[in-house]
């Protein structure tokens, strides 16, 4: 198979993009609120929160002087629950695998913390499909700031220009154009409804997660 005609790497989002973190975000997000006695938080509610900002905000569900100590029950639970439960979204390991073979260089940029992110990456066997892999606290900015995006780049000798960021919601998009990079927003609604993302101009949006196929030119 030749090489990728478009662009020179692929980047990737990874909550809703790649993996389907949400019912257990979820659970802890909703184990830390009890213990605040607050009422829980529907799936629905805790994907509008990251879909609108890129990451949980504890200072929203939690108020100002709870933030601090609500996070830490957060990660002590989601710690417990992530590889465990964490589950690979349908058709992403065949993708996966045709960009690898094509010999094109993957990273995720997240804004999961990193020692989680990897942990997951490593749960599911994806190691060896990712040169890096850059999450929240990796470095001083997280996206949408470019700071991550360049880290990822220097580390795969590529230029941010002839890259392709996928992710699923409008905070992706944004980091894409902080960063240089074509994004493709994937409609799949975990983040958001394709209508919510008609209007946002990008390189690409695709319904059916099939369709990146086509549009990275890969089939």
């Amino acid at each position: 198979m030749l090489p990728l005609s478009i662009f020179d790497a692929v980047f990737w989002d990874w909550d809703g993009t790649i993996v389907d973190t949400f019912p257990v975000i979820t659970q802890a997000v909703n184990a830390a609120r009890n213990a605040y006695n607050l009422k829980p938080l529907t799936l629905e509610e805790v994907q509008n929160i990251i879909g609108k900002q890129g990451r949980l905000d504890f200072a929203q569900m939690f108020g100002v002087q709870e933030a601090s100590n609500a996070e830490k029950e957060y990660y002590k639970a989601i710690q417990k629950l992530s590889v465990q439960e964490i589950k690979l979204k349908e058709g992403r390991k065949e993708l996966l695998d045709k960009l690898k073979q094509t010999n094109t260089p993957m990273a995720v940029v997240s804004n999961k913390r990193g020692d989680l992110l990897r942990a997951e990456v490593e749960a599911l066997g994806l190691n060896t499909y990712f040169g890096v892999c850059i999450g929240a606290g990796d470095v001083e900015e997280d996206k949408p700031n470019k700071v991550p995006f360049e880290k990822a780049a220097k580390t795969l000798n590529v230029s941010l220009d002839k890259v392709c960021y996928v992710g699923d919601a409008p905070v992706d998009h944004l980091a894409a154009v902080n960063a240089g990079m074509k994004t493709v927003l994937l409609l799949a609604g975990e983040t958001h409804s394709g209508n919510d993302l008609n209007d946002i101009l990008t390189f690409g949006r695709v319904v059916k997660f099939k369709e990146l196929s086509y549009l990275l030119n890969i089939e």
